[in-house]
């Protein structure tokens, strides 16, 4: 009777917050000085991930505690203890990414009655949202034969070309079959806030025009540009010759964010490509050109684009316009590397100011700065537990601070519009969910 009483609990727990805009929570006991899980609580956690299987919820938080009966740094490492059983006996059943906390006594009761003392010998989890910024788009996957000219078109319009023979190995070596491109395309302010693609370059704020993250391998090999040749990019914003350079990335894996480099020598050219009759793709597709221009918003002419595909020996006709290539005024850019590469300008400003952020230190934010009238974007320093800033920065630009916080339960969300100047902002967040924050953050486009 006692199983079946267990297990409706853990059911009512779950099955009462259908909404999902609420936590769920589970509370596992131990006695005295003890960190086994006993079979009752391996029961009832095996019980709770099962109902929990179809949720929608993206974070799981394990929060172990201890009593105040004996010494602070016993009872630490004893809710330490307890966590670690709990999230080995979780991995056993698939779930690998529990966020740990251990408290020890710290919020052990105050009245330390026998009563009190079992309540605080228990190790919490908890199923919540969170939100967090980095790595969130998928790349566009393409296959060549490397000893051909590669051209090609990402979905957003970036423009690629790789000479023939141009991709090898590290050993120096030419890979012998069809090579892998990974595409990934970051022109919206969405892109980049949810990227966390900031635009500064050795602290110095940049005006993007685009981003791009490409990638070459062969059978998960990777491959990278043979010494002295480039590859050809065009951003999809280029209309002119407008400033813009090219910079290389290095990503700070510890942060996330992307530090800008301006390229050396990247020669800048208008120029045109032929698309016509090059095979690409998995599945050998070839563009064909209508004999019709269409005019782009910019009174460029373009050439609209048939599509057809090769089945066994014969080319058979697919979809109409797949890509609307320009042919007038493209910029194209050289670049001798792969991986990050931006499109960009500095910022020429000579008067700077900073901006203090006061934060909730019992919360954990993920908060960046957005310019409206560019599209650049800034991660803060932080200052001490109760305050961030963003330094070097133009004063009297209209700017949004936006972001995302938990308390590891609630998740949180803040888009407040400002002017830089030195003054000292208040976070004020507001409760919300993942769909509520992906369409605020898409408005800001």
């Amino acid at each position: 009777m006692k199983r079946i009483t267990l297990l409706l609990a853990v059911f009512y727990c779950i099955n009462t917050i259908s909404a999902q805009s609420n936590p769920v929570l589970i509370s596992l006991f131990f006695e005295k000085g003890n960190y086994i899980l006993t079979e009752d609580n391996k029961q009832k956690i095996n019980a709770f991930i099962e109902s929990a299987k179809d949720s929608t919820y993206n974070s799981l938080i394990v929060k172990g505690f201890a009593d105040a009966d004996g010494n602070d740094a016993e009872n630490l490492k004893l809710s330490e203890n307890r966590v670690n059983a709990i999230v080995d006996e979780l991995s056993n059943n698939g779930y690998y990414n529990a966020k740990a906390k251990y408290y020890g006594e710290q919020t052990a009761s105050k009245n330390n009655t026998e009563e009190n003392k079992a309540f605080d010998r228990r190790v919490d989890i908890i199923f919540s949202n969170t939100y967090t910024f980095g790595n969130k788009k998928e790349a566009q996957i393409f296959y060549f034969k490397p000893n051909r000219d590669i051209v090609f078109m990402g979905s957003e319009g970036t423009q690629i070309k790789i000479a023939a023979n141009s991709l090898v190995y590290d050993s120096g070596m030419l890979p012998g079959g069809d090579v892998k491109i990974e595409l990934t395309e970051y022109y919206s302010m969405e892109d980049i806030i949810q990227n966390k693609l900031t635009t500064a370059s050795n602290g110095n704020m940049l005006i993007s025009a685009g981003m791009i993250n490409i990638e070459t391998s062969r059978n998960d090999n990777p491959l990278q540009l043979k010494a002295g040749r480039t590859m050809e990019v065009g951003f999809t914003s280029r209309t002119a010759d407008d400033g813009f350079q090219l910079f290389y990335g290095d990503a700070d894996n510890a942060t996330g964010s992307v530090n800008w480099e301006p390229a050396i020598n990247a020669n800048l050219y208008a120029g045109n490509w032929d698309f016509a009759s090059i095979l690409f793709f998995e599945t050998d597709t070839v563009s064909v050109e209508r004999g019709k221009f269409d005019v782009n918003k910019y009174g460029q002419k373009i050439r609209v684009k048939q599509t057809w595909t090769k089945r066994t020996n014969e080319y058979f006709y697919d979809t109409i316009i797949v890509d609307k290539t320009i042919y007038a005024n493209q910029i194209l850019l050289q670049s001798a590397k792969l991986g990050w590469l931006n499109c960009d300008m500095f910022y020429e400003e000579k008067e700077k100011t900073e901006l203090l952020v006061n934060i909730d230190p019992k919360l954990e934010c993920e908060i960046v700065l957005v310019f409206k009238n560019y599209k650049s974007m800034l991660a803060p320093v932080k200052v001490n537990a109760k305050q961030i800033k963003f330094t070097d920065i133009p004063p009297g630009e209209e700017v949004i601070l936006t972001g995302v916080a938990t308390d590891g339960e609630k998740l949180y969300f803040t888009k407040q519009e400002l002017k830089t100047g030195p003054v000292i902002i208040n976070l004020k967040f507001s409760e919300s969910t993942v769909a509520e924050i992906d369409k605020s953050l898409a408005a800001l486009n």
